[in-house]
């Protein structure tokens, strides 16, 4: 039996922590028929190498981009290929539409953007083959500049994070941190634990009453 995909709107690095490290319990609990995960709510695009309670890689997590020009993106959407027999997920074709483009036209217009095997030359969606492809973003500027491209739906908002060393290095983190805790650590910044909510300087996220723990 396989579950080829779960999918979300938030994805777990921003979520309360407690809740984040259950779910990710049962991702590493399942992951022999966990075949991706799927979430939106960012308007952003790119991959996460989730993490087990002993850091090692366990499933492939895909946060998709979004049909908005919200933060200057340009529209976009995924068409996912998978095998038919396993449901393991094997590529993914990416569509933007160029505002400025469409608007001198005057009809929305539709392109291939890229298909992510051929971008990024591997060879599978595996997460062997994300985790080649993360050490090549780090060590190789033109791979991750055009990570960033995509990262922000070839808009503008790439340049200021190829470009400035702290923005780039947070948005490295993304690909690597499964939890709000394990992007504190890529940051190297403190993870405060306040009752059942962590938070820390790069994204503050208030405890609300309903959130906090009650004691015996």
């Amino acid at each position: 039996m396989y579950l080829n995909g779960m999918v979300s709107h938030v994805q777990l690095s921003i979520l309360i922590i407690a809740w984040a490290q259950r779910f990710v319990a049962l991702v590493e609990r399942y992951a022999n028929i966990i075949r991706g995960l799927i979430y939106g709510h960012v308007h952003q695009n790119y991959f996460v190498v989730m993490r087990g309670y002993k850091k090692q890689p366990i499933s492939m997590a895909y946060v998709c981009p979004s049909l908005t020009t919200h933060t200057f993106n340009h529209p976009t959407f995924r068409v996912f290929e998978m095998e038919r027999d396993t449901y393991r997920l094997t590529d993914y074709v990416q569509h933007s539409m160029n505002v400025t483009k469409s608007n001198i036209v005057g009809a929305p217009q539709w392109d291939q953007s890229y298909r992510f095997t051929d971008y990024f030359h591997v060879p599978s969606l595996s997460i062997n083959s994300h985790l080649t492809l993360l050490k090549k973003m780090r060590e190789d500027e033109k791979i991750w500049k055009k990570a960033l491209f995509v990262k922000y739906q070839e808009g503008p908002k790439w340049e200021d994070y190829f470009g400035d060393e702290a923005k780039g290095r947070e948005a490295m983190c993304d690909y690597e941190s499964s939890t709000i805790t394990q992007k504190a650590e890529c940051l190297d910044v403190p993870a405060r634990e306040f009752t059942d909510c962590f938070f820390y300087e790069y994204f503050p996220l208030p405890c609300k009453s309903w959130q906090r723990k009650v004691k015996n």
